[in-house]
């Protein structure tokens, strides 16, 4: 009953410094509205279609934003859209004053987007550094890969250094696993059902979507096919029980929304873990691709 996926990843620790006071403490999370654009400008892009671009093969534009429906009809059955194969993990900012306060922004590159990591810091810069009230006055100072074991290294992606390269089977062999797990909700995470957000937790809610979004990933970034059975594990997970406390939070007036708290799960089978593990990295929800839905598992042992 195993699951099999072979997909590779680069997590980055990015040291931001922040240069004038920031009243708004989510602000980090809208990055989002202009952070496409910023990218598209780092690779030099003019067009205003990607249809009309005539590199569109070697477009690093168009491989990280574009989405594109595999060829193959029994894939877009069951994983449609592909994801954004890129994850950030921003922070809540402290208040005010909080000039020169420094903070560390998180990014998962996944599959081929690795080798635009370049362009995705001199984005994230450029979003710094622009105008406007939803703009984050902020500077990069380090920019460091993260192990396994949470060791970092300085790295540049212009220079000579190896990245900590991280793979979804690697994290399986991280440490010893039971069948109780701490889960924390560490940003809101907001799941949608039928268009309506669900406000309470239970664990099939929210693995489902997390098996979802990491075979689609590994379907569409990785290297082979994704392997398991998902119908069984769909099923299996409605044996969980689910303790501790989840509450439903709106932040910037509502703008953000979504479950925020930590759980205790009990009879997590071993075939979750790829999932539970890899999902870390990913987020999961509406927004997870710029922070939203952050969530965290630790064991949990007698």
């Amino acid at each position: 009953m195993g699951v099999g996926m072979d997909i590779t990843f680069v997590k980055l620790v990015i040291g931001t410094r922040l240069e004038s006071d920031v009243t708004d403490p989510w602000l980090p999370f809208r990055i989002r509205e202009t952070f496409q654009e910023a990218f598209r400008s780092a690779v030099g892009c003019e067009e205003e279609s990607c249809e009309r671009c005539r590199g569109e093969d070697e477009c690093p534009y168009r491989s990280i934003f574009s989405q594109s429906l595999s060829s193959d009809p029994a894939m877009v059955r069951r994983h449609q859209k592909p994801p954004l194969p890129f994850a950030f993990q921003f922070p809540v900012l402290p208040a005010v004053p909080n000039k020169g306060e420094r903070f560390e922004v998180g990014l998962t590159l996944v599959g081929s987007a690795v080798m635009h990591g370049n362009l995705f810091l001199s984005a994230l810069a450029s979003c710094f550094a622009g105008q406007g009230g939803n703009v984050l006055p902020a500077r990069i100072d380090t920019v460091e890969t993260v192990g396994y074991f949470g060791e970092r290294s300085p790295w540049s992606f212009e220079g000579d250094a190896t990245p900590h390269l991280l793979s979804a089977s690697g994290l399986l062999a991280t440490g010893v696993f039971g069948d109780r797990m701490t889960l924390r909700l560490l940003t809101p995470l907001k799941l949608l059902q039928e268009g309506r957000p669900q406000r309470s937790f239970s664990f099939p809610k929210f693995f489902r979507p997390l098996q979802r979004r990491v075979t689609s990933l590994a379907a569409s970034y990785g290297e082979g096919d994704v392997t398991g059975d998902f119908r069984w594990l769909s099923s299996e997970c409605e044996r969980v029980s689910v303790g501790g406390s989840m509450e439903w939070v709106a932040w910037r007036r509502g703008t953000i929304a979504g479950m925020v708290g930590e759980a205790v799960l009990s009879g997590v089978r071993e075939e979750f873990l790829p999932f539970l593990l890899f999902g870390q990295y990913l987020n999961l929800g509406k927004g997870a691709a710029f922070g939203l839905g952050q969530f965290a598992v630790r064991p949990q042992f007698p």
